[in-house]
């Protein structure tokens, strides 16, 4: 928006730290006309999850019977992910409706046989893929459940499939090509952040953690899903428009279970995986003839609005208020503004909002999300006084004390002072055993002014806040020693 292109830093190589690049041209573009980027980003969000509840309430009332559509749209209305992080500013929900409608669409030419339907899913495929990366793998799960499932003859249905997947690729490779050129990477950096280099078996162990913590979580979707199926197979009920569905769930989990799952609240990773399984629960329900009789309509109805009430956790995951680190980063970008030549290097684990709010500064994200060098390190050493957290695995001490920033802020988003013995971050880990590091730098502290009642919302925050940071020995600027 301010001329110099998708890019993070001001100074330096360009780097795609964005997952999403749909979200960000959406957002950019409502930006152009005067609407705050927050409001913008919360606009995509929530326009997103009416048109998913809009879609469902349409094709599972339409494909199967009326009240299956109800119920499908009332579950994706009041689930509590959804509800979360359509407010949240993320792309997760804008993912899920484009990436749902796009495999229900093209899953209908199973039933259909008509190509319209994989024209219309390829072009949705498209869009989710220019959404985020991981939709290729989807959109090549759903139509290879088309051509094994499809009515026509093998012929057909390869060249209807082939025409599909050329209009997805005709959305998606425009800006992959942008991609290969302007930031010299095939996929956006934080697939280097967060995955390339970290070791296969600890991803599977974190994904498989991640998934029975959601089974075990209201509404149990995934439980009660997979109930229902097996039901449904053992009673010979299943359609192959189900077959098909079933190989999408089964496709999205082992993409979960691959990445590692993820650290965000409110099971953020499961979104695009909600809607699939809600169709599939309302039909097999369907099948099973739990829907026919009124009173045994009512009766699940009741249950999975019981469920669905569970899910509530607002002490925990309120969207009123945003995340702590965010708030926390918003008040060190004040004090860097006011304190800190502009044009500054400043090393950060809390490379978002900072970066946003102190924008006049260049950074080094710590964590390697927009930071090419620190996310294609391989392999990761995984030492055991490091925090190990999905998402946070990267780091590089020698790459950023290599690089000379002026400022590092070390560990928690308001900083601290670092210790041998400490659990911290891979870079930190690696900085504070490096005795370059304490002749380059020295610990300062300064009072980061913060209104009051902030501790008693975000209970992490201490109610008197500073703002610790290592400043480099050479530059001539006021220095609290911290201890």
């Amino acid at each position: 928006m301010n001329g110099l292109g998708p890019r993070w830093n001001r100074a330096g190589v360009p780097v795609e730290g964005f997952t999403s690049p749909l979200h960000m041209l959406l957002i950019a573009a409502l930006g152009k006309t005067g609407l705050s980027l927050m409001t913008a980003a919360r606009l995509v969000g929530f326009s997103a999850h009416v048109l998913l509840v809009c879609f469902l309430f349409w094709f599972v009332g339409t494909t199967i019977q009326p009240i299956a559509g109800t119920l499908a749209a009332a579950l994706m209305t009041s689930s509590w992910p959804i509800l979360v992080w359509d407010l949240g500013g993320l792309d997760e929900v804008l993912f899920a409706s484009l990436l749902t409608i796009g495999i229900l669409m093209t899953l209908r030419y199973i039933d259909s046989g008509l190509l319209s339907h994989l024209l219309i899913g390829g072009g949705l495929l498209g869009l989710a893929g220019l959404t985020r990366p991981e939709a290729s793998w989807m959109a090549a799960v759903s139509l290879a459940a088309c051509l094994a499932l499809g009515p026509n003859t093998i012929r057909q249905r390869f060249r209807h499939i082939l025409l599909s997947g050329c209009i997805a690729l005709a959305i998606v490779v425009p800006w992959e090509i942008f991609r290969l050129v302007y930031f010299h990477a095939p996929l956006p950096n934080t697939y280097y952040a967060k995955v390339y280099g970290i070791p296969l078996g600890w991803r599977i162990r974190s994904g498989i953690e991640y998934w029975l913590i959601y089974a075990r979580k209201p509404p149990y979707l995934a439980v009660i899903g997979f109930l229902v199926a097996i039901a449904v197979l053992l009673r010979r009920r299943a359609a192959p428009f189900d077959v098909g569905l079933w190989a999408c769930i089964l496709g999205y989990a082992v993409y979960v279970v691959t990445a590692g799952g993820d650290h965000m609240m409110a099971f953020r990773f499961m979104i695009p995986l909600l809607p699939l399984l809600a169709v599939s629960l309302v039909r097999g329900l369907v099948q099973l003839g739990f829907l026919e009789a009124p009173l045994s309509a009512v009766i699940v109805s009741v249950l999975l609005f019981v469920f669905s009430v569970l899910q509530v956790r607002p002490t925990v995951e309120n969207p009123i208020w945003p995340d702590s680190a965010g708030v926390i980063g918003e008040y060190v970008a004040r004090y860097i503004n006011g304190h800190w030549p502009a044009g500054s290097w400043i090393a950060i684990n809390t490379a978002g909002s900072t970066a946003y709010f102190a924008d006049e500064m260049n950074y080094i994200d710590m964590l390697g999300l927009n930071d090419r060098a620190i996310a294609l390190r391989r392999p990761v050493p995984l030492y055991s006084d490091t925090v190990r957290r999905v998402g946070h695995m990267k780091g590089d001490g020698a790459s950023v004390l290599s690089r000379r920033p002026d400022f590092i802020i070390a560990s928690l988003p308001w900083g601290d002072v670092l210790h041998i013995g400490v659990p911290y971050y891979l870079t930190e880990y690696e900085l504070v055993r490096n005795p370059e590091f304490a002749k380059l730098y020295k610990a300062c502290v300064a009072p980061l002014p913060t209104p009051a009642e902030l501790s008693n919302i975000y209970p992490e925050i201490p109610a008197r806040l500073n703002l610790t940071f290592y400043q480099r020995r050479d530059l001539q600027l006021p220095c609290t020693h911290a201890e």
